[in-house]
């Protein structure tokens, strides 16, 4: 009932945390381009090309993770609102 009545009485807030987010998403980006890199020197075409595959599987997985997230969030803010 808690997170129920801060949310009512906005003392919760979406962006409370978004800064330091975006700082830890920056930092992981630049570490994982820098690995990449490292990495790709090292592979011949065939392992580059499955490198790249292995890098759109992931993207995609976390794609449809984070749409079903939105979703399931967008429901349980429905029923709030009509509770």
């Amino acid at each position: 009932m808690k997170l129920i009545e801060e949310l009512y009485t906005c003392d919760l807030s979406a962006l409370d945390r978004p800064a330091s987010f975006r700082e830890e998403c920056r930092d992981l980006d630049r570490l994982k381009n820098r690995c990449t890199g490292k990495l790709l020197a090292g592979l011949d075409d065939s392992q580059k090309h499955l490198l790249r595959t292995i890098e759109r599987c992931s993207r995609e997985k976390t794609n449809l993770a984070e749409r079903c997230a939105f979703s399931l969030g967008f429901r349980l803010g429905v029923r709030l609102m009509t509770e």
